[in-house]
């Protein structure tokens, strides 16, 4: 796992479009982001957004589980197949039968990329299926020394 300092929300958004570059887009991959409220996770969720031409604002889906935006990439563009990108927050979840019941497998299926805050309240069962038929990216946010700086420990597995 590699351990990233940033700085700034800009040298967050530079690891970002990195990742998306170097990443295999064939499979779906799905971002799971860990760390304190607060920490970064949708800092780097609006900058995945920005380095896919998402022209809307992002902003956290708390309240409603998860947000849905368009790419604005030509369908040639091979990396971003269908132009989605879901940016799920599940700190609301208590259950991971919550998820089944809204039909969280069928939805993130539809997604080119996916990104879930809080992806351990979504329970050992989806966490194994993503893994298993995914392109994953672990990212675990920590505050770091000064106020502005996160220290970030990537693994990506895919």
């Amino acid at each position: 796992m590699d351990k990233i300092i940033s700085r700034s929300t800009e040298e967050t958004a530079k690891l970002a479009g990195d990742i998306l570059n170097k990443i295999d887009l064939e499979k779906p991959v799905v971002f799971l982001l860990k760390g304190e409220l607060g920490g970064g996770k949708t800092v780097f969720v609006k900058a995945i957004a920005k380095a896919m031409g998402v022209k809307e604002r992002v902003t956290s889906p708390t309240f409603i589980l998860y947000n849905s935006y368009k790419t604005r990439f030509k369908i040639e563009d091979l990396r971003f197949k269908n132009g989605t990108l879901l940016h799920w927050d599940l700190y609301r979840i208590d259950d991971p039968k919550e998820l089944e019941t809204i039909g969280f497998w069928e939805i993130i299926n539809r997604a080119s990329i996916v990104c879930i805050e809080w992806p351990e309240r979504m329970g050992k069962k989806y966490l194994e299926k993503i893994k298993k038929e995914m392109n994953v990216i672990e990212i675990s946010f920590e505050y770091g020394k000064k106020i502005e700086e996160r220290v970030m420990s990537v693994k990506i597995n895919g």
